[in-house]
């Protein structure tokens, strides 16, 4: 069974963001960073302090590792920049900058920090780290950019899931456009705004909206994410 995950912010942006996921786990509207801090030695960082800030908005996020040198953030905006900032104790101060995040996905971001402490932060830019982007199953992501260049003449979502592989938008029946995804007929599909589920309960419509045509604005939408559970890949 596959899912649609429509997320709407409640901020002047409209910013909206749509995701398919797997149907066990609980539909959410945010993305997480995690990772793991580690000396010269390779021995985990506890107690260090990892301070992540989204740029544009200068919202910050605060964690403190554990003592197996772990921190996990979650309930972060999609998209980013973020810069993400390690210091305590008597390490060289870390910073991380560019780290972008997908809708429903964890950002993996493992640091090692030097014992000799300086005046100087290390900054260093997210692409040239080993990071990666954790999901349930096989996954891709659409941002903004992608969204805006896409020749959405419809302006309906389907303009851009199809450019998935994996998806196909039946359009045999005019404008109702169904997805199937994974081979999967569009009725195994659930969608969801906010968090909340916007399904065809009553079977009435092909494409699997509860309205006739897409019940929000395509010039909304920030991110599209598409995700399959592990056996539909």
């Amino acid at each position: 069974m596959s899912h649609w995950n429509i997320f709407k912010s409640g901020v002047a942006l409209a910013a909206l963001s749509a995701a398919m996921a797997v149907p066990a786990v609980a539909q959410v509207t945010t993305s997480a960073i995690r990772g793991t801090i580690t000396d010269d030695a390779g021995a985990p960082v506890s107690g260090a302090t990892v301070v992540i800030t989204h740029v544009p908005s200068g919202s910050v996020s605060t964690s403190v590792t554990n003592n197996t040198g772990a921190f996990s953030t979650r309930g972060l905006r999609v998209g980013g920049p973020y810069t993400v900032e390690v210091s305590g104790g008597d390490f060289q101060p870390v910073t991380v900058t560019d780290i972008f995040v997908n809708l429903d996905d964890t950002y993996e971001l493992p640091l090692t920090v030097s014992g000799q402490r300086t005046l100087d932060a290390i900054v260093v830019t997210a692409p040239a780290l080993a990071t990666a982007q954790v999901a349930m199953g096989p996954s891709a992501a659409f941002d903004l950019e992608i969204l805006q260049n896409a020749p959405a003449i419809n302006r309906n979502i389907t303009d851009v899931l199809r450019l998935d592989a994996r998806v196909y938008v039946d359009e045999s029946r005019g404008d109702i456009n169904g997805v199937q995804c994974g081979g999967k007929n569009s009725r195994f599909n659930s969608l969801t705004v906010d968090g909340v589920r916007l399904n065809d309960n009553f079977g009435l419509n092909s494409n699997g909206y509860p309205t006739e045509r897409i019940p929000f604005s395509y010039d909304a939408i920030e991110q599209v994410a598409v995700e399959l559970p592990p056996c539909c890949g």
